[in-house]
């Protein structure tokens, strides 16, 4: 059997996955099409039970196990506070190469942000991989708000179907994140 040497080695990608839908899984597909290996970090871990990050980790990483099993590997990263500068690009790269050393691509939706995190001396270490959505319109929040009003069959069509069996337990821990 013949394989097709990859562009990259290892490919990062960084999401809150709140929670996981199909536009994020473009992204993380994508990077399994150009790298040997793909670090998936969940940003602010520390995060639950808000109205914006109204799942924990574990479930976070849970979705994502449930999808990609071991092809991915996952880890928690968490937010610093500091915004979009140059720190947190640091930061998010110093953080990934403690897991994957030989990190050489971020990959990242058309969030324009994300190009403002890199000093000039990490932009030249790293590739930064920018990938358009155009054809996949689905956002986390509008999830949120579907799961809030208990719209099953409208957030299948948002979600891989291997998530399924967990909208139920997502529908209720987003009422409960937003009621209070």
């Amino acid at each position: 059997m013949i394989t097709q040497e990859k562009q990259f080695r290892t490919t990062l990608i960084l999401g809150r996955f709140q929670p996981l839908h199909i536009g994020h899984q473009y992204l993380i597909n994508t990077a399994l099409s150009i790298s040997d290996s793909v670090l998936v970090l969940i940003g602010s871990s520390q995060e639950e039970s808000t109205n914006k990050n109204p799942f924990s980790y574990s479930l976070r990483k849970e979705m994502l196990q449930r999808v990609y099993g071991d092809r991915i590997k996952i880890a928690p990263l968490k937010d610093l506070g500091l915004g979009d500068v140059t720190g947190w690009g640091d930061y998010l790269l110093s953080e990934a190469r403690k897991i994957a050393p030989d990190l050489d691509c971020f990959l990242f939706g058309e969030e324009k942000k994300c190009e403002r995190w890199f000093s000039k001396e990490v932009k030249e270490s790293i590739t930064l991989y920018k990938v358009t959505r155009n054809k996949i319109k689905v956002n986390a929040t509008k999830l949120r708000e579907l799961l809030k009003e208990g719209n099953i069959e409208k957030v299948k069509t948002m979600m891989d179907s291997k998530l399924t069996p967990l909208i139920p337990k997502l529908i209720e821990i987003t009422k409960e994140a937003t009621s209070s």
